[in-house]
């Protein structure tokens, strides 16, 4: 099977008060110019999520926001985009979203150290209900883990950030604020560990790359 590399370049511009939006793709070493991907069909609340950072998985690109009441994905094989809601129920929840390498996934908070927890399937737009994180019970040993790498400031309580999964579902990994410590929660095992990265990568950004996790 012959791969080519495709380059997406979609844009949003608001002049005065009417919204342009177009979106094109081309393969490198193939094509000469670009190809425009129909994206009229589409809301304008979900044109916007163009203008964040997108999400991959396997053969396919997602833009999604907390906010925003739709996920736009586009299919890297068929060269088409479309809209899938958000669960009933969730849509003016706060949420994040992480790829896990095959799927995309939805974080729902129910506190501060637990979330629900939603898969959807990109070939179909499907939802499934994963079990629910709830690392409450957990709080005192994150605290003592990073405290003992980093005592945080002035004594200021841990915020637990989303960073992203490796090895697919398996392990989440989180950021504790303020600091420069990753925790490693096992889903399936439920065991903690954690690492630390240098102060100069402490606000770096995360992609998943099949079953590890690329920062930069």
């Amino acid at each position: 099977m012959l791969l080519h590399t495709l380059q997406l370049q979609c844009n949003i511009k608001w002049f005065s008060y009417t919204l342009a939006r177009n979106c094109a793709i081309l393969t490198v070493g193939v094509d000469e110019s670009w190809r425009r991907v129909n994206i009229d069909y589409l809301s304008v609340k979900s044109t916007i999520t163009f203008t964040f950072a997108p999400l991959t998985t396997e053969g396919f690109i997602h833009w999604a926001n907390s906010k925003c009441t739709h996920i736009v994905t586009f299919n890297v094989e068929t060269e088409t985009i479309k809209e899938t809601p958000v669960p009933d129920g969730y849509g003016e929840r706060v949420k994040h979203y992480l790829s896990t390498g095959s799927s995309l996934t939805l974080f729902i908070p129910c506190g501060e150290y637990s979330w629900e927890v939603l898969k959807m399937k990109p070939e179909t737009g499907e939802w499934t209900k994963l079990s629910k994180i709830d690392l409450e019970p957990q709080k005192g040993k994150f605290e003592h883990l990073v405290n003992e790498c980093r005592p945080r400031p002035g004594g200021s309580s841990l915020v637990l950030e989303l960073v992203g999964w490796l090895n697919y579902e398996e392990v989440l990994v989180l950021r504790g604020s303020s600091v420069r410590v990753y925790i490693l929660y096992n889903v399936r095992m439920q065991e903690i560990d954690f690492f630390e990265l240098d102060y100069s990568f402490c606000y770096s950004s995360f992609n998943v790359h099949r079953n590890s996790l690329i920062y930069g």
